[in-house]
C-alpha cells in the first residue's frame, strides 16, 4: 500500500473532502468527515489532496479533439 494514505491526510472521496483516520488493510481505508461521519473506502477510489489544491475544483476531462495539430 502506498504511503500516501497517512493518518490525517486530506483526500477526496465520493465528491467530498475527508481525512484519513487509519489504513485498515489493502482494500480499505477508514475516512472521517468534518461532521464526524466515518466510512471505509476502497483506496482505488480515493484521490489525495495536497495543501495547494484543497480549495480548488477539478477542471474535469479535457477533450483533445478541440486542439489542432499545431
Amino acid at each position: 500500500m502506498s504511503s500516501r494514505f497517512r493518518a490525517a491526510a486530506s483526500v477526496a472521496y465520493a465528491g467530498r473532502r475527508w481525512r484519513v483516520r487509519q489504513v485498515l488493510d489493502t482494500a480499505a481505508v477508514l475516512l472521517s468527515s468534518d461532521s464526524g461521519q466515518e466510512v471505509a473506502a476502497d483506496p482505488l477510489r480515493i484521490r489525495l489532496l495536497d495543501s495547494l489544491t484543497l480549495g480548488a475544483t477539478s477542471p474535469g476531462p479535457v477533450d483533445e479533439l478541440l486542439y489542432d495539430e499545431a
